[in-house]
């Protein structure tokens, strides 16, 4: 709710709420707590909307610009590794605290990715054909469902309204009624 033009320094917990996309919004949120004041020892965010995981933690060094925005680049964004210890629900960074929680000591095991072969070759998909997939990949489970119920299911998984089942088994219907005929 304070985000713009608020002025509490003694404010010591900040609970952020909302998603935003925007770097800048979610570090003045957190900046309202973080100011200094004789009355607070510390402050405390409780991220509600995963800000941290977008974002990176409030003190990681940023690298900022005057320069104008430029177009996200995946392969030069920063990794940002947040992770939360379920045991004292303490969130730290894996770069700076690699084996062990901050919090309560914990040594944490390092897990090794699963490693997966698969025969097989790769080929490059442009939008459309992968687009064109999917839609062929919709249809096929239209057309493998075979009774209303199963149609039903099938919309209830897409998030569909039971109407569209219905309509879908009058279209079959329909359809088998003018080729019966032919």
């Amino acid at each position: 709710m304070f985000i713009e033009g608020l002025d509490v320094p003694a404010a010591s917990c900040c609970i952020l709420a909302r998603p935003t996309k925007s770097v800048t919004i979610y570090l003045q949120s957190v900046g309202r707590v973080m100011r200094p004041h004789e009355s607070k020892t510390d402050c405390v965010i409780l991220d509600h909307a995963g800000l941290t995981y977008d974002h990176g933690f409030v003190d990681m060094a940023r690298e900022w610009t005057l320069d104008g925005k430029k177009k996200r680049n995946n392969e030069n964004a920063q990794a940002i590794s947040v992770h939360v210890y379920e045991n004292c629900f303490c969130t730290y960074s894996r770069q700076e605290y690699p084996d062990t929680c901050p919090e309560c000591g914990y040594i944490v095991k390092q897990t090794e990715p699963p490693k997966v072969r698969a025969d097989g070759e790769l080929v490059e998909l442009t939008s459309k054909q992968y687009k064109e997939q999917m839609k062929q990949q919709k249809r096929d489970e239209v057309k493998a469902a075979k009774t209303l119920e199963q149609l039903i299911q099938l919309g209830r998984k897409r998030g569909y309204k039971p109407a569209w089942a219905y309509r879908k088994s009058d279209e079959r219907q329909k359809w088998r009624a003018n080729h019966a005929r032919k």
